[in-house]
C-alpha cells in the first residue's frame, strides 16, 4: 500500500470537489505563485488516494504548474457505485478524460502511479488530444511480478471471504513482515491509512 510521507498540505493547495460530466471527484488543487506553465493531473494507484502526491504538489507548483491530484471513483473521498463493471479500466479512463476537461486548462500533463498508470495509458489512448504528456510512476509495460500477482489474488480472495478490517490487518502484517507498521514519523498517518482503506470501494 502507498504511504504519504506527510499529511500536511503544501502552500496554495485547496481540498475541493471537481464536478465533471461523469460525476464529482475529490481533489487536491495546488496553484503556482505566479504565471502558470501548464496543469498536471495526477492519478493514484489501486488502494491509494490523492494524498499520495502531497510530496509532489509543492515542487510542481514551484516549477510553475497547477497540480491537481484526484481520488478516482470509489477512492477515499470520491463517491463510487458498487459492482465490478463500474471499475473497468475503460470506465476509469473516461473518468480521467472528464477530469481533464473539467479543469478547463486545455490539454493537461497526465501522471499515473501504479494502477493509476494503467488508467492514464488507457485515457491517453481514448482521448490523446486531452493530454500534453503522459508520465508513469512505478507503472509500465512490463508484467506484474509473480509475488505481486500472488498478493493481488490473495487480496481478492480475502475480500470475498473476510471483513475489510481483517483484510486490513493481514495487509499490514504482510507489509511489515509481521511487525507493526512504523508510522511514527508521520503524525496521524496510521489513522489516515485505516480511514482511507475503509472509505475505498474495493
Amino acid at each position: 500500500m502507498s504511504k504519504p510521507r506527510s499529511l500536511a498540505l503544501p502552500p496554495r493547495t485547496r481540498v475541493r470537489r471537481l464536478d465533471t460530466v461523469r460525476g464529482p471527484f475529490a481533489v487536491l488543487d495546488a496553484e503556482p505563485d505566479g504565471e502558470r506553465r501548464g496543469t498536471v493531473l495526477l492519478l493514484p494507484g489501486y488502494t491509494g488516494s490523492k494524498e499520495d502526491f502531497l510530496a509532489l504538489l509543492g515542487p510542481l507548483t514551484d516549477a510553475g504548474y497547477r497540480a491537481v491530484a484526484v481520488d478516482g471513483r470509489g477512492q477515499h473521498d470520491s463517491p463510487g457505485p458498487r459492482g465490478r463493471a463500474a471499475y473497468r479500466r475503460r470506465a476509469l479512463a473516461l473518468d480521467a478524460v472528464a477530469q481533464a476537461a473539467a479543469l478547463g486548462d486545455g490539454p493537461v500533463h497526465l501522471v499515473g502511479h501504479s494502477f493509476g498508470g494503467l488508467v492514464a495509458r488507457a485515457a491517453a489512448a481514448v482521448a490523446p488530444d486531452a493530454f500534453r504528456s503522459l508520465t508513469l510512476l512505478s507503472s509500465g509495460v512490463g508484467r506484474v511480478s509473480r509475488p505481486q500477482r500472488v498478493r493481488v489474488r490473495a487480496l481478492r480472495a480475502g475480500l470475498a471471504l473476510l471483513s475489510k478490517d481483517r483484510v486490513w490487518r493481514a495487509m499490514c502484517w504482510l507489509d511489515s513482515r509481521g511487525e507493526e507498521p512504523d508510522t511514527s514519523d508521520v503524525p496521524g498517518l496510521a489513522d489516515f491509512l485505516l480511514r482511507r482503506w475503509n472509505r475505498t470501494r474495493i
